[in-house]
């Protein structure tokens, strides 16, 4: 009798597993990517169909490798084929920006309720987690986020406070929320600081599950930005000196596939973006919720902002006009009064980045309009006539204007030397202002900036300044630039720069290593892309790559601050070459680069080409290991 049961039991199973299943908008705990999204997934006992939305710039390159796999209770289930690419084959973007393929793989057990999509291990790579068939999982916000940090977050402020300046040592306490079982990330933080400059940071040592703190030397206000698996989360003013601890959700980009799904249906998303939650002094900055924003300030980034066309006195009337017609739309909104307050000091922050970048936002605007060619044209430059004109609107150098969406193009604003000397007036005490007292020193702040040592003379000048503040940054800051050019001293070598013409000055640095093959990668301090890169490169320089025969060679310019760029390329094996603004010019001109990074691949016998396919790691590593093998 039990024998006969245990039979009927198994013959029930298995008559009731379906030979066929199919999921639609399928739920997925986390994703690498927001570029991607996976709208369906078909089994039954030959095959597992993935259809993939993806999204990407136009005449961009995607590819599906024969790596990519599905993972499933441990066990790995590999790709057959592609429909609407090949394999291991560059697939172009159309211009749309979107196209869908379907991805077939190995057959999944019907019995799976939960599976990863895996293209590879790399830092870019197309990772889906935890994709649900059974239906049930649905999006959850970040739990575990204190009280405090929720209110500090969530409330504003009865009115727009003025900034601190002060200097102090920052710390902060890194909470990640919905993070995966044993996965720990490297939080990428870019702190945007009073002299308009972006540090790079990294968080990766986890005191313990999910948490890991950073320190860090802060002068006054700065706007912080958070990737985590280069993923956005978010972006938060911060207070010099002050310990916070700040709670990122890992679901930023779940949410953001959920969104794009929901705006392809023609409904809206209802689910509440994850802010980056904090206690800090500054925490209600995080994810501002002004109703339609954008349209109270003006879109000074738009390439069609700025007609290349108008005049300098025809740009600047354009400016004034829309600044009171925004200013009356401010006024006359139903919105509150801390909202009108924040919007108006945005409006004015978004003024004075339009006349202090007056000539470069029109002459982007030619290159746009030139569709992305260097175009030949003269702009008829800003002088102090059209900038005086601008600051009579309003005092450009009061503190609470550092709030806003252009934070570091408003305070580099004032280390422009044309700029800030008639930008700064001395009438109403505005030279008394730190961003005044900035302008009128900027020579020294450009120093600072570059990673110069200060002279004696400079020195002494700067010991004069009567604001405490701008008077102990720039002291302070020279002290930690002669420290960390000291420390580096004998460790970062910088090739000399052949005394050549300009125009032959690329062949005369990859000359010494004919007969070899030489990878040379553009690059600079500053960009976030080049550091990547980097990182993601060095490994292989010990590994697969090892090679005698293999040259790397690094050429950056005179944007990447000196003091930042000893103490990096220490870490970068290769030769480095720093050049002035003219040499890089011309070389990029005579290579045709447009971006960074950017590589220019050098054969065994001197000829070389650009080569930005290699941007793509895997491959640079397959074309390099061929070429030395």
């Amino acid at each position: 009798m039990n024998l006969l049961l245990a039979v009927l039991c198994i013959f029930s199973i298995v008559a009731c597993t379906p030979k066929e299943k199919s999921v639609e908008d399928p739920y997925f705990a986390s994703t690498s990517t927001r570029k991607m999204d996976l709208r369906k997934v078909e089994m039954n006992d030959s095959v597992t169909v993935v259809s993939v939305d993806t999204y990407q710039q136009p005449k961009f390159w995607i590819s599906f490798t024969s790596k990519m796999h599905l993972l499933a209770d441990g066990k790995k289930y590999a790709i057959k084929k592609v429909e609407g690419a090949e394999l291991d084959q560059y697939f172009w973007m159309p211009e749309s920006g979107t196209a869908s393929f379907k991805v077939f793989f190995e057959p999944l057990p019907m019995c799976t309720e939960s599976f990863d999509f895996i293209e590879g291990d790399g830092a870019n790579s197309w990772n889906v987690y935890g994709i649900d068939l059974t239906g049930k999982k649905k999006f959850e916000s970040a739990k575990g986020i204190p009280a405090d940090a929720i209110k500090a977050t969530t409330q504003y402020p009865d009115q727009l406070p003025a900034p601190e300046f002060n200097i102090g040592e920052t710390t902060l306490k890194i909470h990640l929320l919905n993070n995966r079982k044993g996965h720990q990330p490297k939080v990428n933080v870019f702190v945007n600081t009073i002299l308009g400059a972006q540090d790079h940071l990294t968080a990766s040592k986890y005191q313990k599950e999910n948490e890991t703190e950073l320190k860090f030397w802060q002068y006054g206000l700065a706007k912080a930005l958070f990737l985590v698996d280069d993923i956005f989360m978010g972006n938060i003013y911060l207070k010099a000196g002050e310990t916070a601890d700040l709670y990122l959700d890992m679901n930023a980009n779940v949410y953001n596939v959920l969104k794009q799904r929901e705006m392809k249906k023609g409904v809206k998303c209802p689910i509440e973006f994850p802010k980056v939650y904090s206690n800090g002094a500054y925490a209600w900055t995080s994810g501002w919720d002004v109703p339609e924003m954008g349209k109270y300030v003006m879109e000074v980034l738009n390439p069609n902002f700025a007609d290349y066309k108008l005049t300098a006195d025809e740009y600047t009337d354009k400016v004034i006009q829309q600044y009171h017609a925004l200013s009356d739309s401010i006024s006359e909104s139903g919105l509150s009064s801390f909202e009108k307050e924040l919007l108006t000091a945005s409006l004015k922050q978004t003024v004075v980045v339009a006349t202090a970048y007056g000539d470069g936002f029109r002459f982007n605007n030619a290159y746009y309009a030139n569709k992305g060619k260097m175009p030949k044209v003269n702009i008829d430059k800003m002088t102090e006539k059209q900038y005086a004109k601008v600051a009579a609107l309003f005092d450009v150098t009061e503190p609470t204007l550092i709030w806003g969406p252009n934070y570091s193009q408003y305070v580099t604003s004032f280390i422009q030397a044309e700029f800030s000397m008639t930008y700064c007036p001395k009438s109403a005490g505005t030279e008394k202002t730190v961003f005044g007292i900035l302008g009128k020193n900027n020579k020294y702040v450009s120093k600072i900036e570059r990673g110069d040592i200060l002279t004696e003379q400079d020195l002494k000048e700067i010991k004069a300044i009567e604001n405490d503040f701008v008077r102990e940054m720039l002291l302070k800051m020279d002290e930690q630039n002669r420290a960390v050019l000291k420390a580096v001293e004998d460790k970062a070598v910088i090739e000399e720069t052949p005394k050549v013409a300009p125009k032959k000055l690329f062949e005369a640095i990859i000359a010494p290593y004919k007969g070899k093959v030489v990878l040379v990668d553009f690059w600079n301090t500053w960009c976030g892309p080049c550091r990547m890169a980097l990182e993601a490169i060095e490994p292989m320089k010990k590994g697969e790559l090892k090679s005698d025969d293999l040259v790397w060679l690094y050429i950056a310019n005179e944007t990447s601050p000196l003091t930042k760029y000893k103490t990096m390329i220490p870490g970068i094996e290769g030769k480095h070459y720093r050049l002035n603004k003219d040499q890089w010019k011309v070389i990029t001109d005579q290579l045709k680069i447009n971006g960074i990074p950017s590589y220019v691949l050098v054969d065994k016998d001197g000829t070389y080409a650009l080569r930005n396919d290699l941007r793509d790691h895997e491959q640079l590593k397959k074309t390099l290991k061929k070429m030395i093998e």
